[in-house]
This record gives C-alpha cells, sequence and structure tokens, in this order.
C-alpha cells in the first residue's frame, strides 16, 4: 500500500513537473505579430523627442511603464495576460494589467522599432520576486553603458 502511494505522489510530481515547465517555456517565449502603425509612431515620436540612445530609452521606459499596469499578484486574478504574446492585442490594452515581462519585452519592440537598436542590445535576465518569475531587460547604450529596464519595480517605488 505505501509503495503504491509513493509511486502516485511520483506520478503527480512528474505530471507537475511537467506543468511548470511548459508553462515557463510559454511565458518566455518572444512577442508576435506586427506592431500596429500607432505604436510605430509612437516609438518615432519619441525618438524625434530624445537627444540620444538613453534619453530615448528613458522616454520609452517612462512610456510603457505608464501604459500598463502591473499591480501585486495581479497575475493571479488574470493569468492569460502572463502569457498574451500578440503585439497587437498587448498595444490595445494600455491603461490595463500586462504583466512586467511582457511591458518589458514591448518596451524592447519599441526600441527596436526606432532603429537605434539591434536585438543584440538586450539581454533579459530571469529571476524570482518572492515566488514569482520575475524578468528584467538589459539594454547596452554604448561600449560602456547598460541599463536595466524594469516596469514591475518602477511601480513598487523603484527608480529608472
Amino acid at each position: 500500500m505505501d509503495r503504491r502511494k509513493n509511486t502516485n505522489k511520483m506520478r503527480l510530481f512528474k505530471k507537475l513537473l511537467v506543468i511548470i515547465i511548459i508553462l515557463f517555456i510559454l511565458y518566455r517565449l518572444p512577442l508576435t505579430g506586427t506592431p500596429p502603425k500607432e505604436m510605430v509612431d509612437k516609438a518615432k515620436e519619441m525618438d524625434g523627442l530624445s537627444k540620444d540612445k538613453f534619453e530615448l530609452t528613458k522616454n520609452v521606459y517612462l512610456f510603457i511603464n505608464q501604459s500598463y499596469t502591473s499591480p501585486i499578484r495581479q497575475y493571479l486574478r488574470e493569468p492569460h495576460k502572463v502569457f498574451m504574446k500578440n503585439i497587437n492585442k498587448i498595444w490595445n490594452e494600455r491603461g490595463g494589467y500586462i504583466s512586467s515581462n511582457v511591458q518589458n519585452e514591448m518596451a524592447k519592440q519599441m526600441l527596436l522599432l526606432t532603429g537605434k537598436f539591434n536585438n543584440k542590445d538586450f539581454v533579459i535576465t530571469q529571476g524570482w520576486c518572492e515566488i514569482s518569475p520575475h524578468t528584467v531587460l538589459f539594454v547596452k547604450i554604448n561600449k560602456t553603458t547598460t541599463i536595466a529596464i524594469d516596469t514591475w519595480l518602477a511601480d513598487h517605488q523603484g527608480v529608472f
């Protein structure tokens, strides 16, 4: 009887582990779709208002941070948004909750749209914030300067 109980627990553990791995892979998938014209125009507008790549990065960061909310543990209320990957759908959610990892990806997309950055200028690091997966986007401004974009931190007393 004990052996059967342990076997069932092990099967359950393996199933949960597979589910967690699948969810993590979905969480880390890149955004899809073509950015809407309004997003492209906004990226160009911010580029025109910025004197250099640092200021451009800051302006995009502030725009994205002000465009979406990220209350603590909101992903438990709206889990489907953690896995939202379509740029058009995300763009249309402005004013509402979008997970910080997706917000960071949107900032990256806007910076890429300006033509001032390449994919190699970005590094996403995966970490944890207590029990929640948490990403930070590092942006290479020049040979000596890399800055972190963390929209969740900005909503919770962090700074740029």
